[in-house]
């Protein structure tokens, strides 16, 4: 009997109605409910992430944050920084969590990293491993502030003897003050796990003399009955302990369900072995699709094992459709300029992917140059985090790269046809030009700081240069900067 591979192409409507007979088997279904994403996200008292680095079982002391295996994380309040001027932080190192989810043992020196020095955590703002060595420099502030963070954990490394599936560990930072270490510096508590995974996929049409076979078993550490979250508790939660026994609560949320009716309806995922009877098997369609979702994670996904068969070529597997979340751009518009033209698209909010780059247009009145800046200037510098062009129709574009989080983006412009005593610097096809006051020397540099040209004037003389399309710095002798857009 030749074996059926899983995919995702069949009729929804016969396929629900196949699942009928399925429930006694599986256990119960459900459609996805909002509760158990809130257990993981969710602390209650207004502690939820991404605000602060909400966990699970966080009816009783600080729980750390479960996170999983390529699913980005994004925190605006790990921890806070008190006010003062010269504030930096520096990874001290980490340690594990105990049975009681609480850090105990030694502390090991920077970041987790496998056996071969390779980092599991990435800076998803930069693409780029977290510095272990260099101060994580802050702007001076008069009030406390908090330090947000996004990462991702990639999966662990084969054969790795110290990081296993379910680890947990609280991260210090040292904090300094003016240069002073604080007696308190910040923590950061996660608790890893790995994608569950299929073995023992076999799917296996009825047919004469044949009843048929639909098996297969999870694995991983989130299909234990340990790793399950209680919610809504018959009885007063007092200690970690009881937080962790789900038994406690009329409610739980599973750590891990799949779907096979591409995503309707959900059963926990449990290490026991799905095994559907004749008649189930029989009501199932030609082509089931296997989904896995975890609460509180990036959206559901194709567990590992659960792949097409190659050598059957009537069958296909399209790329699951990744969860996207939304992040939000409010657009401050401080340039007073009305014009319907101004912006390509014209909104004031804009939705974008997280992990995506967002781009605006600009197309300024008269020689006016915009300059964009972003809320997360004082984290990611904007000469890294935004890409500005000049366009040959002399329009801005302006690429926020990589956006993880809500932003506010403040859009203004600079006086291009610069005009001070007298003095008076600007752009035209192809021309800077270029009217001084004062006898002296200007100095050209384009938008990079790199040297273009330099030119001696008279008192009241005006000169042009022929410059390609590009922003253009012009510094005098008298210590003043003008800058213009040629087009």
């Amino acid at each position: 009997m030749k074996q059926k591979s899983i995919t995702v192409l069949f009729a929804a409507t016969l396929f629900l109605f196949g699942l009928a007979g399925t429930v006694k088997a599986q256990g119960h279904r459900s459609p996805w409910r909002a509760e158990w994403d809130s257990c993981i996200l969710d602390r209650g008292h207004g502690h939820y992430r991404p605000h602060i680095p909400a966990g699970p079982y966080g009816y009783v002391n600080e729980m750390p944050m479960r996170i999983y295996e390529d699913c980005p994380v994004h925190v605006d309040s790990t921890f806070r920084i008190p006010a003062g001027t010269k504030r930096t932080l520096k990874v001290k190192g980490h340690k594990f969590l105990g049975e009681d989810l609480q850090p105990d043992g030694p502390l090991i020196p920077g970041l987790p990293k496998d056996h071969l020095g390779r980092h599991y955590l990435t800076n998803t703002e930069t693409g780029r491993p977290f510095s272990e060595f260099d101060e994580i420099e802050l702007p001076a502030s008069d009030d406390d502030t908090y330090f947000p963070i996004s990462f991702v954990h990639h999966p662990l490394t084969e054969g790795d003897p110290v990081y296993k599936d379910g680890y947990g560990v609280a991260i210090s930072f040292i904090e300094k003050i003016d240069g002073v270490e604080q007696s308190f510096n910040g923590i950061l508590r996660y608790q890893y796990f790995q994608k569950p995974t299929v073995t023992g996929f076999s799917y296996q049409r009825p047919g004469p003399g044949f009843a048929g076979q639909f098996t297969m078993t999870f694995q991983g550490e989130l299909v234990q009955p340990e790793n399950r979250v209680g919610y809504d508790p018959k009885v007063s939660i007092g200690s970690t302990a009881e937080a962790r026994d789900w038994t406690k609560f009329k409610k739980y949320t599973a750590g891990a369900y799949y779907s096979l009716d591409d995503g309707a309806t959900w059963f926990e995922a449990t290490d026991k072995t799905v095994n559907l009877t004749q008649s189930q098997v029989e009501n199932l369609p030609e082509v089931v699709n296997v989904k896995m979702r975890l609460p509180g994670g990036c959206g559901s996904f194709f567990p590992v094992g659960a792949e097409y068969d190659p050598n059957d070529p009537s069958r296909g597997r399209r790329p699951d459709v990744p969860f996207s979340i939304t992040r939000q751009i409010t657009l401050n518009n401080e340039t007073g300029d009305a014009s319907s033209t101004l912006l390509e698209p014209l909104k004031q909010i804009y939705d974008v992917a997280t992990g995506k780059d967002f781009t605006l247009t600009v197309r300024p009145t008269g020689n006016n140059v915009p300059t964009l800046t972003t809320s997360r200037n004082s984290r990611l510098s904007d000469e890294i985090g935004v890409k500005t062009e000049v366009l040959p129709d002399g329009a801005y574009r302006f690429t926020i790269r990589k956006v993880q989080e809500n932003l506010t983006v403040t859009l203004k412009y600079t006086v291009s046809n610069a005009e001070v005593d007298g003095t008076r610097v600007w752009g035209e096809d192809g021309t800077l030009c270029i009217t001084s006051a004062a006898a002296g020397r200007a100095n050209i540099y384009n938008a990079l700081g790199r040297f273009e040209n330099s030119l001696t004037l008279s008192a009241g003389e005006t000169r042009r240069l022929t410059m390609p399309v590009g922003i253009y710095i012009v510094k005098l002798d008298n210590g003043r900067a003008y800058k213009a857009a040629v087009r």
